[in-house]
């Protein structure tokens, strides 16, 4: 039986493995990639250097993108959680009609595919004209990442005990109160990660953002996208390089640091 039972560890150990290569491989041949010395993406490994870093120097298109994804990325992370957090504490705490179709309804962002809801973003945005504005911009990617605040809230409050709060209550304590020195305490770390996740998410995001990006307001995946038109070199591999370890990072930082677990 250990033995048998040695053999099925080891087995769903050599799976895990697998599917961790198979997921994170592309990003290993990128971050490899942006060390090489040819002048071509993607290529055999030539030589190691760090002259496409120290181009992003030369590159003040990029910066600016970056800085306007940063901005956009915690617009939108702000925005997402003001919304998303409420939401998540009705969908926790009360029992009321067609609550299903309302959790389906706040959640659809995160099935339906970017480009339709770009588009029925961008006719919306249309129509209290707002088209093609930092303002239009920011709003799509909060719908957009709102969802994932309210996942986060939602697995966070899952071992929320209701009692504490009711005990609250009994002793006097309002809403407000019960929010802030209770339920605040308590989901601390699912409103941090939810901040932090919405943020990623609304930082690498492209297809959303092809619908309303301007020349001042170019996001980063979208500078990366018009610069791969052109040509592919080493250097935007070192961009997307440094996306993929800040991403990396985030996401280490919710789930080991908060202990947080977006998608249990």
């Amino acid at each position: 039986m250990k033995g048998r039972a040695l053999w099925t560890n080891l087995g769903a150990a050599l799976w895990l493995a697998l599917i961790y290569l198979y997921v994170l491989g592309p990003a290993v041949v990128v971050i490899i990639g942006s060390f090489n010395t040819a002048t071509s993406f993607p290529s055999d490994f030539e030589g190691f250097t760090l002259g496409w870093y120290a181009q992003l120097a030369e590159h003040g298109e990029f910066l600016d993108a970056l800085f306007v994804s940063i901005q956009i990325g915690f617009i939108a992370a702000f925005i997402g959680s003001i919304v998303g957090i409420p939401v998540a504490l009705a969908l926790a705490r009360y029992e009321f009609r067609l609550k299903g179709a309302i959790t389906a309804f706040i959640m659809a962002p995160l099935i339906l595919p970017q480009i339709v809801l770009g588009m029925a973003m961008l006719q919306l945005l249309t129509a209290v004209q707002l088209p093609a504005t930092f303002a239009g911009l920011a709003l799509i990617h909060a719908v957009f990442v709102m969802p994932y605040v309210v996942r986060a809230m939602l697995s966070c409050l899952a071992g929320l005990n209701p009692s504490v709060s009711e005990a609250a209550a009994s002793l006097g304590a309002n809403a407000w109160q019960r929010f802030l020195l209770i339920t605040l305490p308590i989901t601390r770390a699912g409103i941090m990660a939810g901040f932090i996740f919405a943020f990623i998410m609304s930082f690498i995001n492209l297809p959303l953002s092809l619908f309303l990006t301007t020349p001042t307001s170019t996001t980063l995946p979208i500078r990366m996208f018009a610069y791969m038109e052109s040509r592919i070199d080493p250097f935007i591999a070192a961009v997307g390089s440094l996306t993929v370890i800040a991403v990396i990072a985030g996401s280490f930082f919710i789930e080991k640091v908060l202990k947080v677990r977006l998608l249990a």
